[in-house]
């Protein structure tokens, strides 16, 4: 692909990924001329997170609307901690930004946040799910698992190579986490809607309006900072 068509490519994926990222360059990945649309840390989350969706949808297609187990859930919550925890003292100077430490603890919340968000949204949507949690076999838990090192490691050796491709996946793990939030909350305070799925096409339907949705919020977010600042 012609270089020029992909700096463009790139600059308007780096202005819709600016719509929920900050974008400071001494916090994102380059590859000594592009640097990717949304900072590491956010890079992390959303690269965790939509990977971790196909992972587990690929181990079980299955439509499952039971949350995960405590076990799961306190692994969530203490990755959210460091991650937290990290900003905050990287904010207050007592320690240096390190974009890998920002990867490894945004993509864990994004990685563990997928198998939260993914039964929650089934839970609201479909008449008829399976009421278990996901990857309630050991095999594929130990695969997902797997998987998500697998992942981040190709990142790391891969991604000063195929910065395109992975500012790509960002920006498209980005799109999907705030169209499964998206349909978690329309159709949770919905009566008209909830539990109304029936079929995969009415499935996908709502899906791709939510990511339609939650495409425009993002380009308009990145306008009005334009505005702003």
């Amino acid at each position: 692909m012609n270089t020029i068509i992909i700096e463009k490519i790139i600059d308007f994926v780096r202005f819709v990924g600016s719509g929920a990222c900050h974008q400071n360059p001494q916090l994102s990945f380059f590859d000594g001329s592009l640097y990717m649309p949304v900072c590491s840390r956010c890079t992390g989350i959303y690269i965790g997170f939509i990977f971790s969706i196909i992972v587990i949808l690929v181990l079980e297609r299955k439509v499952k609307t039971s949350i995960p187990s405590f076990k799961i859930i306190t692994a969530l919550i203490i990755f959210a901690f460091f991650m937290g925890l990290d900003s905050i003292l990287a904010a207050l100077r007592i320690i240096e930004p390190n974009n890998y430490a920002r990867l490894i603890t945004g993509y864990l919340v994004g990685w563990f946040i997928a198998i939260l968000l993914l039964p929650l949204k089934n839970s609201v949507m479909w008449k008829t799910g399976i009421e278990k949690q996901y990857l309630d076999n050991k095999l594929r838990f130990i695969l997902w698992v797997v998987a998500g090192i697998a992942i981040i490691l190709l990142f790391y050796f891969t991604f000063k190579k195929m910065l395109f491709v992975w500012g790509l996946l960002s920006l498209a793990g980005e799109i999907l986490l705030i169209a499964y939030l998206l349909l978690i909350l329309i159709f949770a305070l919905s009566r008209r809607i909830k539990n109304t799925v029936t079929t995969l096409g009415r499935y996908l339907l709502f899906l791709m309006a939510a990511i339609f949705i939650s495409s425009g919020f993002l380009a308009l977010s990145a306008f009005l900072k334009t505005i702003i600042s």
